[in-house]
């Protein structure tokens, strides 16, 4: 469950939430993170997908963690840019591509839609770029991100 509070009118600060999570996060996310991150480090040739979930809303196993991901980056955005007049919500992954470096993070490049579902009856969407850094020891971190102002009829 979660209580999120928006500041008042006029103020630049990101809302408040508090939450408590109950269940299992996964059978052994640890597990799971190693093997995502040596996968990344290991392919010849950087990760580079796009239109995830599929229209049918399917996505491959490979990709699971990529979207997981992309929802943490897109919770961070959406949770600097919320108001009591909007809900985002994430839509798809229109693209991702994984950044070349030569130190052990791993770092993507995502263009994701969002959905204003406040606005939803002007058929509003709107994309959003964000570079997500991953290591295994360290915590996550989105180095940067934007969201241009929404644009009347701009459909998915």
């Amino acid at each position: 469950t979660a209580e999120v509070l928006y500041p008042s009118t006029g103020q630049e600060t990101a809302p408040e939430v508090n939450f408590t999570f109950e269940g299992e996060t996964g059978k052994n996310p640890d597990e799971e993170d190693n093997t995502f991150y040596q996968r990344l480090k290991s392919m010849k040739e950087p990760l580079e997908a796009q239109n995830i979930p599929d229209n049918f809303g399917n996505v491959s196993p490979e990709m699971t963690l990529v979207l997981h991901l992309a929802w943490v980056a897109c919770g961070y955005i959406i949770w600097q840019n919320s108001t009591e007049d909007t809900w985002y919500k994430m839509v798809k992954i229109q693209t991702v591509k994984q950044v070349q470096r030569n130190d052990d993070f791993i770092e993507l490049d995502y263009t994701i839609l969002l959905h204003n579902i406040a606005s939803q009856f002007h058929g509003i969407h709107d994309s959003t770029n964000s570079i997500f850094t991953f290591h295994l020891n360290t915590s996550t971190a989105i180095q940067t991100f934007s969201v241009p102002a929404f644009q009347e009829g701009k459909k998915s």
